[in-house]
């Protein structure tokens, strides 16, 4: 069975570089509100170790925890990716997929392993306790997999803000301290309005798109 946890990345201080290292660097995608990363491998070792650092930060290792911040996989462990039931073999995780991981799925994985009831007589739990399944030393990885969302779900102003692309902005005519910028998210456009230093205004409220009749879409483009 395949369980929800998250993949996360935790520097450390090296004595030295190595190739393979790991490291992180953030993606500058123009407009796009919400951040992406990229994890890449050293490939060669610079000769100003100092100068390095300081551009790029200490490396990174990665760890699959729980919610309750428990590590279930060590930087060892990790692992082997299990692609889905159209193909039988397992392979290495890559580092297209830890990207996949961080900036599709917000760091959420799927791990495989089962669940175990635990009861001695120095501690009990009241729930079943999970435990990671090994291959070779090392733990099996997915994407993850959810339901499909109830129709009766909606985009929150939230969703709009934090996924989608701004197109335009403007003043807000009707208040002089709000800011109308014009959204695109999955092809439909939205009316998102903040203050002056991009707060939000009613994030939790259900974001309207942009009806086709209103013509904004031709002067965008």
């Amino acid at each position: 069975m395949y369980y929800l946890a998250e993949l996360v990345l935790k520097s450390y201080v090296p004595l030295s570089l190595e190739k393979g290292m790991w490291f992180v660097q953030k993606l500058n995608h123009g407009h796009k509100i919400k951040e992406q990363v990229e994890v890449f491998a050293l490939k060669d070792v610079p000769q100003n170790m100092e100068d390095f650092l300081t551009k790029n930060g200490y490396p990174v290792e990665p760890y699959i925890i729980n919610a309750d911040d428990e590590v279930l996989a060590s930087p060892e462990q990790i692992g082997w990716f299990d692609e889905g039931e159209h193909i039988d073999e397992l392979h290495d995780i890559t580092l297209k997929e830890i990207n996949t991981v961080l900036n599709d799925y917000d760091g959420e994985i799927a791990i495989e392993g089962d669940l175990y009831g635990y009861d001695d007589d120095e501690c009990q739990y009241p729930e079943d306790k999970f435990f990671p399944t090994l291959y070779t030393e090392k733990v099996v990885l997915s994407f993850p997999e959810y339901e499909e969302e109830e129709e009766d779900e909606y985009i929150t102003n939230q969703d709009v803000w934090e996924n989608g692309e701004i197109k335009l902005s403007r003043p807000y005519p009707h208040e002089a301290d709000v800011v109308e910028h014009l959204v695109l998210l999955d092809d439909d456009l939205f009316y998102i309005h903040t203050d002056l230093d991009n707060n939000l205004k009613n994030p939790d409220d259900d974001a309207q798109a942009i009806d086709d009749d209103e013509n904004q879409r031709v002067s965008l483009w």
